[in-house]
């Protein structure tokens, strides 16, 4: 047995420093999931059968003995069930749109041929080997003598937004410009559209916007002309939360709603007795949420994230009736308790508001003109012509205009980001403050007689077509994706925030399972530590053919939006059997060794 689990207990030892000093994704390439250490496995389970089988004929005294060592093969096969037939993914879902792909970790290529369109998949773990022009990757492309040349790969793609001319005369207007500045050695390259919204629009660094507008707004700072403060108050009820009774001063009405709730329900349902601990919970019209204790607010001026718009909390019924047209209180329990809130919203503010902006209009074919405004100064105003370049005022940025287009239209074009290491090193442009990053390989054709074709950038979960003589594929790259048999659909997600602040206290998911085997849709909720199951059953539960899916990440800018973490694990069942049966073995060999023989 040391034979075997001597190199065993090595290997496990070297996985174990390998991950901590690279990541869990190099210990399962070179250890866990290399060929070599589950041939080794399946070594070890033959060899703890053969040594369980040389005790036969068993006796009572080998209960314990042949227990435990059923045990660690059951778990062996346990471990080695989940890999081949489990999978751990991703899916990112959004409101109302069923879908049914997962994204796995794991990297492939695609490769299609234009001879007969058929499609194969070759894995292809780039991070753990990833090709370089001294060592690129020779791939043989099935059905033809021609083969694949990887010879570069980047972990962050740079896209390059150009604008360039339309190819349809309905097509909007668009502007190209390249801010720059030299105490950063950074150019940042803007292309904007005049439609859609989308593409009028550029968040620069999170620090500044810039938009492309029919013609620039106003430049008067009149107080007169900007909107009126709208004021409202709300009466809100434990006991009808969904019906306010709301007075608003003017027609239009801000979209806020106010409740009264209670902090602690828990304690409530254990205890009917205990006191109520109410807060106050204001909804803005993006469903945001923000709660305040009442005592900490009642009778106060309670500022709302935008800054500018406030909340007063005037009065507080814990028995709230109505005596000759007047809200009063017919006891001190909480038999009905309401609030009355004052509400003054200024519509336009927001965190936004705050920020320097950048408003461009043409002017002509090849003129535009730009208004700089900051908070608590005049707007600047001037004109620019193609290559012309201005201050911006913020820092020592510069902007300069490249191209005017009548009709324009965007061109994405992608290519490595400079290392941090390298002497031509410069930030990421547009790329790194509105994509993610994105890696790319490096890909070619080669003929049999070593001639190359042109190369091609290709990013994750894009495809380029590859051409050589008369020979084309189409290569893709990106994550392994896995097809669910039944349809998720979010229906709604809400973040609860902790008392009086805007620090999340969970995520709960709402899903809709929408299954052929099932005769109707089912429905399960996940959250904080507590995932959801489809398709539920707790015999499926048992054997480990439920799929598990865990909060994973949420997009604060879209509450309509939430990813979760896939778990799909059949040899779950054989791993805890198998623990169990260890454990009884070895307690079997320790505490139940059976009378002894009495001596002569």
């Amino acid at each position: 047995a040391w034979f075997f689990l001597s190199p065993m207990a090595i290997a496990v030892a070297a996985a174990t420093v390998t991950e901590s000093r690279f990541d869990t994704a190099v210990a399962r390439h070179y250890f866990y999931r290399a060929p070599w250490f589950s041939g080794w496995l399946m070594l070890l389970c033959l060899n703890l059968a053969c040594a369980a089988l040389t005790r036969w004929p068993w006796q009572r005294k080998h209960l314990g003995f042949v227990i435990t060592h059923c045990g660690i093969i059951t778990l062996l096969i346990g471990a080695m069930a989940g890999r081949i037939t489990g999978f751990e993914a991703f899916v990112t879902l959004h409101k109302d749109i069923p879908q049914r792909r997962l994204i796995t970790p794991e990297t492939i290529l695609t490769v299609q041929s234009a001879r007969d369109g058929g499609l194969d998949r070759l894995s292809f773990p780039v991070e753990l080997d990833p090709p370089s022009p001294r060592h690129p990757r020779l791939l043989p492309l099935p059905d033809t003598r021609y083969r694949l040349k990887i010879d570069d790969y980047s972990a962050r793609m740079e896209e390059l937004r150009e604008i360039v001319p339309a190819s349809t005369i309905d097509a909007s207007a668009g502007v190209g410009l390249e801010f720059h500045t030299e105490m950063m050695g950074q150019t940042v390259p803007v292309a904007l559209l005049q439609s859609p919204d989308a593409a009028a629009n550029f968040d620069f660094f999170g620090l500044a916007r810039i938009r492309l507008l029919p013609k620039l707004p106003d430049a008067t700072l009149d107080k007169k002309n900007e909107p009126a403060p709208l004021v409202e108050t709300h009466v809100a009820l434990a006991a009808m939360p969904e019906q306010p009774v709301i007075h608003a001063a003017q027609k239009q009405t801000s979209g806020y709603r106010v409740y009264l709730g209670a902090e602690n329900i828990d304690e409530l349902q254990a205890n009917p007795k205990a006191p109520v601990q109410f807060i106050v919970i204001i909804r803005n019209p993006e469903g945001n949420e923000l709660s305040w204790p009442l005592d900490a607010v009642k009778g106060k001026k309670t500022l709302l994230p935008d800054g500018v718009s406030q909340m007063v909390v005037a009065d507080f019924w814990p028995d709230f009736a109505m005596k000759n047209g007047k809200p009063v209180t017919l006891s001190n329990e909480p038999n009905n308790p309401a609030i009355l809130v004052h509400l003054q919203i200024v519509p336009g503010k927001s965190a936004d508001s705050k920020r320097p902006t950048l408003n461009l209009a043409l002017l002509g074919k090849d003129q535009l003109a730009y208004q700089i405004s900051k908070p608590g100064t005049p707007p600047i105003r001037g004109t620019a012509k193609v290559g012309d370049a201005f201050a911006l005022g913020w820092a020592d940025w510069q902007a300069r205009v490249k191209t005017i287009e009548p009709q324009a239209e965007i061109r994405s074009t992608f290519n490595p980001t400079p290392t941090a290491n390298s002497a031509n090193a410069k930030a990421p442009a547009a790329m790194g403050m509105n994509s993610p990053a994105l890696p790319g390989i490096h890909a070619r054709l080669i003929s049999p007689d070593g001639r190359e074709g042109e190369p091609r950038w290709i990013v994750s979960g894009t495809s380029q077509a590859l051409v050589l003589d008369k020979e084309v594929v189409r290569a893709g790259f990106g994550l392994k994706p896995v097809a669910l048999p039944f349809s998720i659909t979010l229906e709604k997600f809400d973040v609860p925030r902790d008392e009086g602040t805007s620090t999340p206290a969970n995520f709960i998911s709402s899903l809709r399972f929408d299954d052929p085997a099932l005769p109707q849709p089912r429905r399960d909720t996940a959250q904080m530590n507590s995932p959801a199951m489809h398709p539920g059953s707790f015999w499926r539960s048992l054997l480990g053919w439920n799929y598990k899916f865990s909060q994973a990440q949420w997009n604060p800018d879209d509450l309509n939006e939430t990813t979760l973490q896939v778990l799909y694990d059949p040899g779950w069942p054989f791993k805890w059997t198998g623990s169990l049966m260890i454990c009884l073995g070895i307690a079997v060999m320790f505490y139940f060794k059976g009378p002894k023989k009495k001596k002569d």
